[in-house]
């Protein structure tokens, strides 16, 4: 045994009546039954609770891959915008009219 700890020995005796009690304490508490219709009950609004998810998740997932090639899209056209925006920077500019004098 350890240091420090300790053992203690009950003795059948000692605690008889206690474990008399106990033992008829168990013996008459009736364990908790399960009733079968409403477990059947809550497993169907489980399973019906599931696949409403599952709906739902392809539903976001459909959603999600379209914003996936929208964004794609997009940035594609973003690209090729500001190519020709680049592009038309490179026309010539012309310098302001010279001041014409008015003519009497």
């Amino acid at each position: 045994m350890a240091a420090g700890t300790t053992r203690r020995v009950f003795r059948s005796a000692d605690h008889g009546p206690v474990r008399e009690r106990i033992v008829t304490e168990l013996a008459t508490t009736k364990a908790p039954s399960a009733n079968t219709a409403t477990a059947a009950e809550s497993y169907s609004d489980l399973r019906k609770d599931n696949a409403r998810l599952r709906r739902a998740n392809q539903e976001h997932t459909e959603h999600l891959e379209l914003a996936i090639a929208t964004i794609q899209r997009l940035s594609i056209d973003n690209e090729h915008l500001r190519a020709a925006l680049d592009n038309a920077r490179n026309i010539t500019h012309l310098g302001p009219r010279p001041a014409q004098t008015p003519r009497h």
